[in-house]
């Protein structure tokens, strides 16, 4: 099995990641350390507000996005 690929996201991605993130939330709830139950709408927004101050990334096999991460910085801080 090929090892996955990570790039990162674009706003074609938000779909899929608010997709794994809702299965994660399902799972783990507040200890999935997510912020809460996420939609495609709101990856989206996230994605914007980043600005150059933060980003999210993918991590791509071969059936496609199979997770991802967001990098940004403390709120308390920036």
């Amino acid at each position: 099995m090929p090892e996955p690929t990570y790039r990162q996201a674009t706003a074609d991605d938000a779909v899929v990641i608010a997709v794994v993130g809702q299965l994660v939330w399902e799972e783990l709830g507040e200890a999935s350390g997510l912020p809460g139950p996420m939609t495609p709408e709101g990856v989206a927004a996230r994605m914007r507000a980043y600005g150059d101050h933060g980003a999210m990334f993918v991590c791509v096999r071969d059936e496609g996005v199979c997770g991802f991460a967001a990098l940004e910085p403390d709120r308390q801080e920036a």
